[in-house]
């Protein structure tokens, strides 16, 4: 028998990623267009997701009003990517003070 809960389970569950996979989309997008626009700069930065050592090469090569907003957003991609890879093992609180966070980063990004 199928319980109403179950239902109202899946239909939450189902909004989750429809609201997941279009921001996800719209992130992706945005990622290749910077990938097409500055080909070189984003390939800096792959590397030093496999070799943080070069990051002095990749700040140097940027204003220097803006190599602390460069090294921070680098900083916490790595935070954040770390926290998303168990996303769906953290406890409701984990993932509401993990939501907080990426809120409270974006809106110091917007400041920066």
């Amino acid at each position: 028998m199928i319980k109403e809960k179950d239902t109202e389970f899946v239909n939450e569950y189902k909004k989750y990623y429809q609201i997941y996979f279009d921001c996800i989309a719209d992130s992706i997008d945005n990622l290749a267009s910077i990938h097409k626009k500055y080909p070189e700069q984003y390939d800096k930065i792959i590397q030093f997701t496999e070799n943080p050592e070069i990051i002095d090469e990749i700040i140097e090569k940027v204003p220097s009003n803006l190599q602390l907003v460069l090294l921070r957003v680098l900083l916490k991609a790595g935070e954040f990517g770390r926290k998303f890879a168990r996303l769906m093992e953290m406890e409701p609180k984990e993932k509401n003070e993990f939501a907080e966070d990426l809120r409270k980063f974006a809106k110091e990004l917007q400041k920066m």
